[in-house]
């Protein structure tokens, strides 16, 4: 077995990652081979850096105070969530009372609308009645069926 030992240095500019290093060669054998280390190296214990300093106490406590803030949003925004989401969106069931009216002579709209809606304003029911009939005359004898809540 022999071992081939690279004389010369390698060009930068030809060179690719396997060969930029001069301890490292390639013979046309194609196969990596390391060269002697160099005389002037030497093993140097590995030394502790230090990239950054410490933060101070203040960065410490605006650190908590924002992962606070954030903290207290995530769950404002999950209660609001889950309320909308809680919601019961099914409608309750309305008893409908129905009230058939004889209309009798001198009834008026307006005295119709008072006696079938009495908590309701009489313009409105009087504009109501008007539309589902069709025609604001009324005769006597005429029936009125009114459906309220």
């Amino acid at each position: 077995m022999s071992v081939m030992f690279a004389t010369t240095t390698p060009n930068p500019a030809t060179s690719n990652h396997t060969t930029s290093n001069p301890a490292y060669s390639k013979p046309s054998s194609g196969r990596l081979l390391r060269s002697a280390p160099p005389a002037t190296a030497r093993s140097v214990a590995p030394t502790r850096v230090r990239l950054h300093e410490r933060p101070s106490a203040a960065a410490f406590r605006r650190r908590r105070v924002v992962a606070g803030v954030l903290g207290l949003g995530l769950v404002f925004v999950t209660a609001q969530a889950a309320e909308a989401v809680g919601h019961d969106t099914k409608v309750s069931p309305v008893t409908v009372a129905t009230i058939h009216y004889r209309v009798r002579t001198g009834d008026t709209l307006w005295s119709i609308a008072r006696v079938v809606a009495p908590n309701d304003d009489p313009r409105a029911v009087v504009d109501l009645m008007v539309q589902a009939r069709g025609s604001s005359v009324i005769e006597p004898g005429d029936l009125i069926d009114w459906a309220s809540q």
